[in-house]
């Protein structure tokens, strides 16, 4: 990923990711340009067009069982301004999922905190006269979690879905945070995430 632009093309890019995530059983489909405009993906197209290199859409898959017919979807992805290390910013549209997350988080200790999913965020998002979607607000650097959130909503499919924020927990100082913390990566929220994933499987008697 430190790799020169010139080098880590999208092209190359797409490649080595085929390369590793197939040895792990994870499927990747790498859609051309001409995909894309076939399905009217005029918003990614225009993302794309700060590069001399076409754009590539990659459709990454992983499926651990095939008994589940719905899954929510998890997309990690700043939110340190507003919660700096005290907890995980959450995104969803799900009273349900964003329930069984909170007393996850309460089990293992890492916190998460759910965030506004206001249509306020994507109408600042989608008003304007010459494209259909940006991936920046009116106001630059004011609400940006929110916003990125209300982005990341317009491609998702309907159905449960959720969007966690880790930027803020991603690095602890190792001084001010628990002192299970050491310094560097924390990996937060992941133990929340397991326990989340655990409660979802198991049966309501069982848990």
């Amino acid at each position: 990923m430190e790799a020169p632009a010139n080098v880590m093309t999208p092209i190359i890019f797409a490649q080595n990711s085929v390369e590793v995530l197939c040895k792990a059983g994870i499927n990747v489909e790498v859609k051309v340009q001409n995909w894309c405009e076939s399905l009217g993906m005029g918003a990614f197209l225009l993302a794309g067009k700060g590069s001399c290199e076409s754009p590539l859409f990659m459709e990454i898959s992983y499926y651990g069982s095939g008994n589940f017919k719905e899954r929510p979807i998890v997309l990690i992805g700043g939110i340190r301004s507003g919660l700096s290390t005290s907890a995980v910013g959450v995104f969803t549209n799900s009273q349900k999922l964003w329930k069984q997350l909170r007393i996850s988080g309460i089990h293992t200790g890492d916190r998460v905190w759910r965030m506004p999913l206001f249509s306020h965020y994507t109408t600042k998002m989608t008003t304007s006269s010459s494209f259909d979607i940006k991936n920046y607000g009116r106001l630059p650097g004011s609400g940006e979690p929110c916003r990125c959130a209300a982005f990341l909503s317009e491609f998702v499919p309907c159905g449960e879905w959720l969007h966690m924020d880790n930027f803020g927990v991603l690095v602890s100082d190792g001084i001010t945070d628990p002192p299970y913390l050491s310094r560097g990566m924390t990996g937060r929220p992941t133990r929340t995430l397991v326990e989340f994933l655990s409660q979802l499987c198991c049966r309501s008697e069982d848990c």
